[in-house]
């Protein structure tokens, strides 16, 4: 006997049928069903519709509908047999925004064009620059290279020139070397000449013979003191020679004093090498920083 296939059901306008939701996501529903088909197509009207067709075991329609429908999908027929029972779903497809895809595809050409724009702008730049310079090149080589063999013999003696007459700036400055120093050790106390020395010099060093006319206490210290210095020998009689130099607030070890004795007091004559300081016009003091002091 040739069993009888019920007629392919379809939902009728009274149905409960799930309305359009708006996602797609594949629904697991379980073994008593089988998935046999989907695709997409148009039905009369504009809507454009997603389908899914499935074979479910008879007894379980009324679930695997539910399911479906809590998936968004509606039941759109059903060809129930013997066994199992084949019922296709189908969904409402949302429509492409070809609106926004547009709004993006212009964007994307301007922002082509302006980088398009700025690659061609830096391009002709670079050129120009490389062209300048390699013009540059050409042109120059020729002539330094003409010019080599005849300017390297003169070139030598002018800097043998140079290095004989720039003077060397740690050189110590004595009364042999220096006519300035040699002026102002003799020349008196001359407050010009004084501040002049000190304006050119200061921070070099000069080295003379010279003499401690008078110590003094700085302060309410003990063991710092004030050294009033002269040029040349000491003497109650003879006015000094030059500017009264000054060692300010010194202990006798800033002196570093070498030769016999360990201390410095009125009357001793000393060799001295010394730092220019700054000159006091108020005071009158030439100030000096001791490097080294001898006793002769």
């Amino acid at each position: 006997m040739v069993p009888v296939r019920s007629p392919v059901w379809r939902a009728a306008p009274g149905d409960v049928v799930a309305t359009a939701g708006s996602a797609y996501y594949p629904t697991a529903l379980g073994d008593d069903c089988a998935q046999t088909g989907a695709g997409e197509m148009s039905d009369s009207g504009d809507a454009q519709y997603r389908y899914q067709s499935m074979k479910v075991i008879r007894g379980r329609e009324s679930s695997t509908v539910k399911k479906m429908q809590s998936a968004g999908w509606e039941l759109h027929t059903r060809d129930q047999g013997r066994l199992r029972t084949e019922m296709t779903f189908r969904r409402v497809k949302k429509p492409t925004p070809w609106g926004l895809v547009a709004a993006l595809a212009a964007v994307a050409v301007v922002a082509i064009a302006v980088v398009g724009g700025i690659v061609a702008l830096q391009g002709d730049d670079v050129p120009d620059e490389a062209t300048a310079s390699s013009s540059e090149g050409v042109s120059q080589t020729p002539s330094e290279t003409a010019t080599s063999p005849s300017q390297e013999p003169s070139e030598e003696p002018t800097a043998t020139e140079t290095e004989s007459s720039t003077p060397v700036t740690d050189e110590v400055l004595t009364v042999e070397n220096n006519p300035d120093l040699k002026t102002l050790l003799t020349k008196g106390e001359d407050y010009n000449l004084s501040q002049a020395f000190a304006k050119n010099y200061e921070g070099r060093t000069i080295e003379f013979d010279g003499n401690v006319a008078y110590t003094a206490p700085h302060g309410n210290y003990d063991t710092r003191f004030d050294f009033l210095i002269y040029a040349g020998d000491y003497s109650e009689t003879v006015a000094a020679p030059g500017p009264s130099f000054q060692f300010r607030d010194v202990n006798f070890y800033d002196l570093n004093l070498q030769g016999r004795g360990s201390s410095v007091g009125t009357r001793d004559n000393l060799h001295i090498v010394a730092e220019v300081g700054a000159f006091e016009p108020r005071s009158g003091l030439f100030l000096l920083e001791p490097v080294s002091t001898r006793l002769r």
